[in-house]
């Protein structure tokens, strides 16, 4: 299993992205409130749908080595497809919504809406995770 697919692996990833949020947030002079909102809106969006995808590829995902693999797992099962989908929606959505009100500060909005996207998925997907280290863990017939 990949160690993306892992619990602790997720724990430090929204660690992470709470830290760039609060650094975004802080160190930038724009309102960036409409970008989090909208990141939080589609993470938690995109979160439920993952964690149905890592239900329904829990096999495919727990022979997935690298990340190509994972990719190929979640395009397998029709929740993950949705879920690859909604994350390019979500991140274009995003990208389109900082350039309308920033402009030239696009980036920095952006990676406050993308920050707040991966930080909701990360909570949401979390049991999905601890599933899957069970699965791995548990003896194979």
């Amino acid at each position: 299993m990949h160690a993306t697919l892992t619990p602790k692996t997720n724990l430090r990833l929204a660690v992470l992205w709470v830290i760039v949020a609060v650094a975004t947030a802080l160190l930038s002079t724009e309102a960036l409130w409409p970008l989090f909102a909208l990141g939080l809106l589609f993470g938690a969006v995109a979160g439920v749908v993952q964690l149905r995808a890592l239900r329904q590829s829990a096999q495919a995902l727990l022979a997935a080595d690298n990340m190509l693999a994972v990719r190929r797992a979640l395009a397998s099962s029709p929740w993950g497809r949705v879920y690859l989908w909604l994350f390019w929606l979500g991140t274009g959505a995003l990208l389109a919504l900082a350039i309308r009100l920033l402009g030239k500060g696009w980036l920095v909005g952006w990676l406050a809406g993308y920050t707040s996207f991966a930080l909701a998925r990360e909570l949401i997907t979390l049991p999905g995770t601890f599933r899957l280290e069970r699965l791995a863990s548990s003896p194979r017939p």
